[in-house]
């Protein structure tokens, strides 16, 4: 697949003002003021510091760390890096390079600043010796104000778009959001297009035709068992039409279990390849926190994630629980935590980044992986954290639907139950917490399993996809 671009657009876009920066040159005598917040210890924030100073920056750094600081400056935390800097009212997030810097300077944009989410190599700062001349490749973004009905983007290592919509609800919501996707789509030079989820399928499908390319279908769930498409009937009966007119004329598809592929299969007698969400195998030393750590959940907190049983079961259980996520049940939560008096044991942390999620979760103890079956996507799940749990040796309770009993018969990783209430999600904490032998065995389990369940293994599945489409 040569010259080719794979543009993924996140679903349901609204206005945020996020642009890419090109290259481009900016040639100054004057000497520019910026103030830095960064960690005292981090090495890679002193390398960026040190290369501004080299391009015409004067750099006072403060070493406080940057995570309340970012949040001050109305940084949004999915763009977060190492550090976090301010110059003329800008915020400089990450290992933005000084020519981009500079830019901003001259051109005044409307925006919070600029960010270099993550701490991507090759980067300014991120190029030193020890990284043998790798380049790995990364985006300078344009941060702009956000609306207060405004989704989050999730910073990832590819460009995206945001399609402006004046129109956030209602039946002129799709009809608006596919023309200008459609036209966005025509715009775009590629060997391949990608349709994730039913809502970008149709102008994806009528640009791929118009332009004789490929087109492939990534199912990441069963979209009309959503909540919000499931109780409408008339909304149910479009989207079903949608999925039965596009799915059998995709090039190929894939989705994100055994479970939902035989589903897809034998309603449309097409192939579906399995491209599982897991994370990148976890090569550093393992920590063993069976007497020290603290139970953790990560990932969104909503309706249907067992907060209303997990709460109320830490009164039987002798740990520290840490939720770290946000979502639409995430105030009745605390609201629960402060009724029940367990705010000394129930530590809420929000939104944590990638890159301090990681570590967190080495010090755990247990891992938390519930749902309720509420529909076939609850029941037919298979969480990112449940390998993130797996890459860092934790034991977790999870449920025992198809896909987690699937892994748990071949590698025992997880305590599992049935039905999800008070007394048998502590009963499962206490199990782990007071049986040792029982505990040890699910940790040495999830550390020989992760080298399995990791996306190296699983990536190659998805570039042969791709492969295979231009095979002839």
């Amino acid at each position: 697949m040569k010259n080719s671009e794979l543009t993924s657009i996140p679903r349901r876009l609204l206005v945020l003002g996020l642009a890419l920066l090109p290259v481009a040159g900016y040639a100054s005598s004057e000497k520019f003021q910026i103030t830095m917040w960064r960690g005292p210890k981090c090495g890679c924030c002193k390398d960026w510091a040190a290369y501004l100073e080299k391009n015409g920056f004067h750099v006072k750094a403060i070493d406080i760390g940057n995570t309340e600081m970012r949040q001050k400056l109305g940084m949004p935390v999915q763009f977060g890096s190492c550090h976090t800097a301010q110059i003329n009212g800008y915020v400089i997030e990450g290992h933005v390079p000084a020519k981009e810097i500079k830019r901003l300077l001259a051109e005044k944009p409307k925006a919070i600043g600029l960010a270099v989410p993550a701490m991507p190599i090759g980067s300014p700062g991120m190029d030193g010796a020890e990284y043998k001349g790798r380049k790995d490749p990364y985006d300078v973004l344009l941060i702009g104000r956000e609306r207060p009905n405004s989704q989050t983007l999730i910073s990832r290592n590819f460009k995206q778009i945001r399609i402006k919509q004046r129109i956030d609800s209602g039946k002129l919501f799709y009809t608006t959001y596919w023309i200008k996707l459609f036209f966005k789509l025509l715009a775009v030079k590629t060997d391949v297009y990608c349709a994730i989820d039913l809502d970008t399928i149709l102008p994806a499908l009528l640009v791929a035709k118009l332009k004789r390319k490929k087109i492939v279908y990534d199912a990441h769930e069963l979209f009309c068992e959503l909540e919000e498409v499931v109780h409408r009937p008339i909304t149910l009966k479009a989207w079903k039409w949608i999925e039965k007119v596009s799915i059998p004329k995709m090039d190929a598809c894939y989705t994100v279990n055994k479970s939902l592929k035989v589903i897809f299969e034998d309603k449309y007698k097409k192939n579906f390849d399995v491209v599982r969400n897991i994370s990148l195998l976890k090569n550093y030393p393992i920590s063993y926190n069976y007497s020290e750590g603290y139970i953790l959940y990560q990932g969104a907190i909503n309706v249907g994630r067992c907060f209303e049983y997990l709460i109320p079961a830490m009164q039987q259980v002798d740990r520290t629980l840490i939720i770290c996520g946000e979502g639409n049940y995430l105030n009745k939560a605390k609201e629960l935590v402060t009724s029940l008096n367990l705010n000394h044991k129930i530590i809420f942390k929000g939104y944590v980044p990638p890159h301090e999620l990681d570590g967190i979760t080495q010090k755990a103890c247990i891992g938390i992986t519930l749902f309720i079956a509420t529909s076939g996507n609850n029941k037919l799940s298979l969480a990112n954290r449940f390998f993130d749990y797996m890459q860092t040796g934790v034991p977790q309770i999870a449920m025992n639907y198809p896909e987690y009993s699937a892994i748990n018969t071949n590698y025992e990783v997880a305590h599992l139950i049935e039905a999800p209430n008070e007394n048998t999600i502590a009963k499962a904490l206490n199990e782990l917490l007071n049986n040792e032998i029982y505990y040890k065995k699910l940790h040495n389990n999830s550390l020989e399993a992760k080298q399995i369940y990791c996306w190296e293994n699983e990536e190659q599945v998805l570039l042969n996809i791709y492969k295979n489409l231009f095979h002839d």
